[in-house]
């Protein structure tokens, strides 16, 4: 069965990936994205699609979706962008998905999807991954132990969405190569220590300077005011929580 065929080499292969993408493409409201052409022409290889990064054997490496009015309120499906299955592209080097409005308006629909989260795709798959953006999305939920599995990420941006809980330290220690984290413009919390893993990744590097940004500005006092901040002395940015978490 095709269906299960995602080995990235040969015409089942690819056949299961241009499936898997139209499917991406329907859950996401296609239809209504600013740019979307060629998706879906049975006469255009998907290389060709407007937003897919072929290598020279044909294989996806890179889905840049930046901006482009994707949403999760079609009736196509139930929106969910866990659904698309882009974790079954095992090629993918570069995931981008910033700055979209996966929680859409809800005052247009009388019965509203709840809100987006994280995908819960199998991260493990997902072995050459190493740039990971999800920014701005208004993403809500914690951040999945299951990211971790996707070992080879050097980049991961997740700032200005609606994130709680705990920042998951020891899973982001995981990511050897991590260089360059945006957690800011969340409802995070937690302490991150300087003498961490996670410092040390994201920090300092063979010598190189990283990004670390979280929502780490104390008060006045030097205090961490509670729920919505984090506690992190390494962080190579500071930004304040412009908006303050709701009980």
């Amino acid at each position: 069965d095709d269906d299960d065929d995602d080995d990235d080499d040969g015409p089942s292969g690819r056949r299961a990936v241009r499936r898997i993408l139209q499917q991406f493409y329907d859950e996401m409201c296609g239809s209504r994205w600013i740019e979307n052409e060629g998706w879906g022409d049975s006469d255009v290889d998907h290389c060709a699609w407007i937003g897919i990064f072929c290598d020279r054997s044909g294989n996806v490496i890179q889905i840049d979706m930046t901006f482009n009015n994707l949403s999760g309120d079609c009736s196509s499906g139930d929106g969910d962008i866990s659904n698309t299955r882009l974790d079954r592209i095992t090629s993918l080097t570069s995931i981008r998905l910033g700055g979209n409005a996966f929680r859409f308006d809800p005052s247009n629909e009388p019965d509203p999807l709840p809100p987006q989260r994280i995908p819960s795709w199998d991260y493990s798959r997902l072995k050459r991954l190493t740039d990971l953006d999800m920014f701005g999305n208004g993403l809500t939920g914690p951040i999945p132990s299951g990211i971790s599995e996707a070992e080879s990420i050097i980049s991961l941006m997740l700032n200005d969405n609606e994130l709680s809980g705990r920042v998951p330290t020891r899973t982001l220690s995981r990511l050897q190569f991590l260089t360059k984290l945006n957690l800011g413009q969340n409802f995070l919390s937690g302490t991150i220590f300087e003498e961490g893993r996670l410092c040390q990744n994201t920090v300092q590097e063979d010598g190189y300077l990283g990004i670390f940004v979280t929502d780490c500005t104390p008060d006045s006092n030097g205090n961490f005011p509670g729920p919505g901040y984090v506690d992190c002395r390494c962080c190579t940015q500071c930004t304040p929580r412009a908006v303050p978490l709701l009980a």
